[in-house]
């Protein structure tokens, strides 16, 4: 069985990705893994308020994590589900995004992983890098990224 992890970071770019698993995925058996990582450890305070205003007393950090997987995540996964994949699994994950790619991908074992280009300009690029370069040079399996 093939695995491929799908690195999304917004649903524009989500869909960018789409074709490139469908494709991957046509008629093969074929497990495909949504993934998102939120970068940095700090929950807006829009949510904290919506928390407070409904009465959620539920773990701050488990209610984003589940809110972001459902908002981002799901209609990415029914999309594929409807097209004709049938083992799709979201993840939600915080930390350093490439570093957390790397690491779930190295963990489930994948053979392929699906980033989008996001453009960064130039100056942000040689400052910080982009995780696609840093997953496509640091990742043992083969890496697709989507323009």
């Amino acid at each position: 069985m093939k695995k491929i992890l799908v690195a999304v970071d917004d649903k524009r770019h989500a869909r960018k990705a789409l074709d490139c698993v469908t494709e991957l995925t046509r008629n093969n058996n074929t497990s495909v893994y949504l993934m998102h990582v939120i970068p940095d450890h700090r929950i807006p305070d829009e949510f904290m308020d919506f928390m407070k205003l409904e009465h959620i007393y539920d773990s701050p950090w488990d209610c984003y994590r589940q809110t972001l997987g459902k908002e981002l995540l799901n209609p990415v996964e029914e999309e594929l589900k409807e097209k004709g994949v049938k083992d799709v699994q979201s993840l939600v994950f915080y930390g350093n995004p490439a570093r957390t790619i790397i690491e779930t991908a190295k963990e489930i074992r994948v053979d392929t992983i699906v980033m989008v280009s996001r453009g960064l300009g130039a100056l942000r690029r040689f400052l910080e890098g982009s995780v696609s370069t840093k997953v496509s040079h640091l990742a043992r399996c083969t890496c697709v990224t989507v323009k």
